[in-house]
């Protein structure tokens, strides 16, 4: 009997390890072909962002053509949905990266379950217009249960009534190496973090501004668990709190 059990345990790992394998062979790459922003269903050698996000499996990436330097990326008024993990790299060619505007339309991700990975990006123009929390999360807007993973990423010049740069809805979020400047809101100009486990390392958050005055909360807004290192908060302006405003059950550790 002892045996038989040994080999069965033998047998699952087995077939553990080959599930893994397979999903491990499945995993794609996808490549950006164009800035505009279109979509037909299909990526192939005419892509989209918008396309390329929309066809990818779960754990694929997202890659650009180096024919693209110097263009702009526009989201034509509506925000792409995230729900599933996905790999986004905006390094073009090792020098440029990816310039993506919201056009004073609309936000440019929501991420409404599985992570959200982006590398080497500029993320601009953003006005929290989506689906998920009205006018909140005016570059990303993450719900309960999804994550985020920022990694050389440039959020500058996005708005919203809340969350000028990023709303986070929970779950867990890693930003890094990155910056969030000239954003605004009337809430939290910068990052709210709502109930989500936020780590910032290397980060820059400056030059973000509330917008009236009045329902003024800091640069950083805190419910969550937030832990800062290595990073600098400087010359944001709010009348509570212009650098971290801490709202409700929030815990932070600089």
């Amino acid at each position: 009997m002892k045996n038989l059990n040994v080999k069965a345990i033998f047998i699952g790992l087995f077939t553990l390890i080959l599930l893994g394998s397979a999903a491990a062979v499945q995993a794609a790459t996808l490549t950006v072909t164009k800035s505009t922003n279109s979509n037909d269903g299909v990526c192939n050698a005419d892509c989209s962002l918008r396309e390329a996000v929309d066809v990818a499996l779960n754990g694929d990436t997202i890659v650009f053509s180096s024919n693209l330097i110097g263009e702009t990326f526009t989201l034509g008024g509506s925000e792409i949905v995230i729900d599933k993990t996905l790999l986004i790299d905006g390094d073009i060619d090792g020098v440029n990266v990816v310039f993506l505007s919201g056009s004073g339309t609309s936000r440019h991700f929501r991420v409404t379950s599985g992570t959200l990975q982006i590398r080497n990006m500029i993320l601009v123009q953003g006005n929290g217009v989506g689906g998920g929390l009205a006018n909140t999360g005016g570059s990303i807007q993450t719900q309960a249960g999804s994550n985020i993973f920022l990694n050389r990423v440039s959020i500058r010049g996005n708005t919203a009534l809340s969350s000028g740069a990023i709303y986070l809805g929970g779950g867990l979020q890693r930003i890094i190496n990155s910056s969030l400047t000239g954003n605004t809101a009337q809430y939290c100009p910068g990052i709210n973090n709502q109930l989500g486990q936020l780590f910032m390392a290397n980060v820059t958050v400056s030059n973000n501004r509330d917008l009236d005055g009045v329902n003024d909360y800091g640069a950083i807004c805190v419910s969550g668990s937030t832990e800062i290192r290595n990073s600098t908060i400087t010359d944001n302006d709010s009348g509570r709190g212009g650098g971290i405003m801490m709202i409700a059950t929030g815990t932070v550790e600089l």
